[in-house]
């Protein structure tokens, strides 16, 4: 494994339930912000402060930090004192240790004080229901205690009991609030804080019940010189801290190691591509989440642990994709199956799984589990690729019969015409809040959108296309209906949502012709699949994908087209890039013989985006500068992108195709992935490539060449052009076979 210092970057940390940071404002010991599941947060979870004797603070500035995913340290020192803070995360635990070490050579007399607060879900819906704003604290000399109904407990304990402290309730103003981020006709988030003078300025009560709280405690220590004086400080978001420091670090540690083990080894001259790489892996590492409750029985992969804890459709489907990496099908084949478990019983599959109940009162202030709209089906592609990895035919026929269901419900209640194309009914349901496309709602809220989306029906024609590639696999009689309604969906895209003058496709409102004329990525979109025509084909790739007045700005793909006059390049869908959408064009257009287009793509959003490999939400389309929230799910795509498409690596049922794109990127090297029973390696060298079976057999492949290895028959056959160079190993056991095709 390299020896890389992955995430040493990164001030956050991340546990299962918790998430946890410290920005540079805040340079004080202890832990700064915590996040428990986007319902609770703690800013500040433990503030920190050594006063003097003379009860005047101490001001302690940061001398040193190491960071790395398994534990933070930083060094902070006076003239008087050096204060070692190591803060560890994991689980649903975090554990802070104080190391205080006097500089004096006299008695040094101190009073810890440390204090924090808790506050009930700032970043949701404004609640009206008074009962569910409010959480009970209760203070005792070594513990603080916070419940959330009967939802959530937070334990925080000292190693050593406090001398004096209390909890107390803060009312609204007490809690600073400042936008740090907004878009047109979306969100809005902003970021909380409880002052210290607020956290610290009244008399602490031994219970208090509010929507938000605070609590202090002091510590009287006396440090001889050359005397050490430890404090842990243990958090749980349960009954009680059930590790000490030291074991909850040699549990993380282990976790960690333990994941690396099964990620693939990536070498490149290419710094920003290394890092990238590997910050992806950590931040798949990071999200993963696990929730004890029946509608979750399978782990997954939390969108960001800082806003969206909550399980969401779409994004799932293009999680799953850089875990079909991992060299342990666990992750990957677990992603999607929650959705199952929430299938609706008319069929609908909800585009979001709420962990706790309270998420549901944005939607008509119900007690749903889930929403009542769905999304795009993105998990047409990922099954298909899970299986083509690991082959396994359980997995798909778990899937197999939900997904009919879920298409029949679309049929049913969502196409309208019996055309063949779906509508969505909320801006939220086709995953582009705030697209231009949506104008015209914003102007007229009396009604949500009712309409024939191109990106969402794109997905369900992939859907219905994957439906009858598993029947074939498990053994099932292709059902008919779907058939029909393929062929259904590709002539109404062609004669509804394709605007033949302008050669683009675009919305239509459910149930007419009439073109919602906003020229968004989706109206490009049908390049992935078979819809369009030679002529129409040329004039999406050369008029608008690749061209500079359209859709190829410096960083593709953005939202919406250059041209729009809503274009902007860093505002949400109204100009920015998505990476999840770059994505699916570069994946998409490979598959469907578009290999150049693929690379020019690929290279320019490489090239843009990889300058800050933090896997954000989304980036300016221009600069490549990120824009949206950092450690975000889909941003690791930039694995499948390294080792699918630069490095040329894609399985199939029995083996593997290689068929890398051309670009800028020419140090490549990738060992140690699994693909069914093979051990694979792909190393570019001077105009060739070296691509390393099981170590025994060795093909050396032209820069341009593609070629297939699958296993038939008991034997290796590999196919490709006569330039192919094979060797074998001593130790090779199975039979190759060389066949030559132009």
């Amino acid at each position: 494994m390299t020896d890389f210092k992955i995430a040493s970057d990164v001030v956050e940390q991340f546990g299962n339930m918790i998430a946890l940071r410290k920005t540079e404002e805040q340079a004080f010991p202890g832990i700064a912000q915590l996040f428990v599941a986007s319902v609770l947060q703690c800013q500040p979870l433990a503030e920190v402060e050594v006063l003097a004797s003379d009860g005047k603070r101490l001001e302690l500035v940061e001398e040193k930090a190491d960071l790395n995913p398994v534990c933070h340290k930083r060094v902070f020192g006076s003239e008087l004192l050096s204060v070692q803070e190591e803060i560890v995360v994991h689980d649903n635990e975090a554990a802070l240790r104080l190391t205080l070490v006097p500089k004096t050579c006299s008695d040094l007399g101190l009073t810890l004080r440390i204090s924090g607060g808790v506050l009930m879900s700032p970043q949701g819906v404004p609640y009206h229901w008074e009962e569910e704003k409010l959480i009970h604290g209760t203070y005792s000399p070594d513990r603080v205690q916070v419940d959330w109904r009967d939802k959530i407990r937070l334990a925080l304990t000292f190693s050593q009991p406090m001398d004096e402290g209390g909890i107390m309730p803060l009312r609204e103003e007490d809690v600073a609030k400042k936008l740090y981020f907004r878009t047109f006709n979306a969100k809005k988030r902003y970021r909380y804080w409880i002052e210290r003078e607020v956290r610290t300025g009244q008399a602490g009560l031994s219970t208090a019940e509010a929507r938000n709280l605070a609590y202090c405690g002091t510590k009287a220590i006396t440090l001889k010189a050359g005397q050490e004086y430890t404090l842990e400080v243990l958090f749980a978001v349960a009954d009680n801290p059930s590790r000490s420091f030291a074991q909850l670090y040699a549990d993380r540690d282990k976790a960690w190691t333990d994941f690396l083990a099964q990620v693939p080894e990536f070498i490149s001259d290419h710094q920003e591509l290394v890092e990238t790489y590997y910050k992806s892996w950590f931040v798949l590492f990071a999200n993963r989440m696990a929730f004890d409750e029946p509608r979750f029985k399978y782990p997954f992969t939390s969108v960001n642990k800082f806003h969206y804890y909550n399980q969401f459709f779409w994004d799932s489907g293009f999680h799953a994709i850089p875990w079909i990496w991992f060299n342990d099908k666990e992750p990957a084949q677990s992603e999607l199956k929650n959705f199952v478990l929430n299938q609706w019983r008319n069929g609908m599959i909800p585009y979001e799984l709420f962990l706790y109940d309270v998420n549901g009162r944005e939607w008509m202030e119900t007690d749903a589990k889930t929403t009542a709209a769905t999304q795009p089906p993105t998990l047409a592609i990922s099954l298909m690729e899970i299986f083509a990895k690991f082959g396994d035919k359980e997995f798909l026929e778990f899937f197999y019969e939900p997904l009919l269901r879920y298409e029949d419900w679309l049929w049913r209640y969502r196409d309208l015409g019996r055309r063949g194309l779906s509508y969505v009914f909320h801006i939220w349901e086709s995953g582009t809040d705030n697209s231009p496309k949506f104008d015209p709602v914003h102007k007229n809220r009396l009604l949500d959108p009712a309409l024939e989306v191109v990106d969402f029906n794109v997905f369900i024609y992939l859907l219905r296309q994957a439906i009858l590639k598993m029947a074939d696999i498990l053994g099932k009689e292709p059902p008919a209906r779907i058939k029909e309604r393929i062929a259904l969906t590709k002539q109404s895209a062609n004669e509804v949502l394709l605007d033949k003058e302008d050669g683009f496709y675009y919305d239509v409102w459910a149930d007419t012709d009439k073109h919602v004329k906003v020229k968004a990525f989706s109206g490009v979109l049908p390049l992935i699949t078979d819809w369009p025509d030679e002529e129409t084909r040329e004039r999406l790739l050369n008029d608008y994908l690749l061209s500079e007045k359209e859709f190829n700005t410096e960083c593709p793909v953005p939202s919406v087209s250059v041209s729009e006059p809503t274009f902007a390049s860093h505002d949400f869908w109204r100009g920015a890039n998505w990476p999840q959408i770059t994505w699916t064009f570069v994946y998409g257009l490979k598959r469907n013989s578009h290999a150049e287009a693929a690379s020019i793509i690929l290279d320019k959003y490489l090239a843009q985006s990889t300058k800050r490999h933090f896997c954000n939400e989304y980036c300016d389309s221009v600069t490549g500068q990120d824009v949206g929230l950092p450690f975000q799910g889909w941003g690791t795509l930039y694995i499948d992108h390294i080792i699918r498409h630069l490095c040329g690596l894609e399985p199939t049922t029995n083996g593997f195709q290689f068929h890398p794109l051309s670009t800028r990127y020419k140090s490549l090297e990738v060992r140690n992935i699994r693909i069914g029973d093979m051990q694979v390696s792909v190393k570019a060298e001077q105009g060739h490539w070296l691509v390393n079976i099981d170590g025994q057999v060795a093909i050396k492949a032209p820069s341009q060449g593609t070629f297939t290895a699958v296993v038939e028959d008991g034997k290796l056959v590999i196919t490709g052009p006569a330039e192919l160079q094979v060797e074998q190993g001593p130790g090779q056991s199975t039979p190759v076979e060389i066949r030559n095709v132009n």
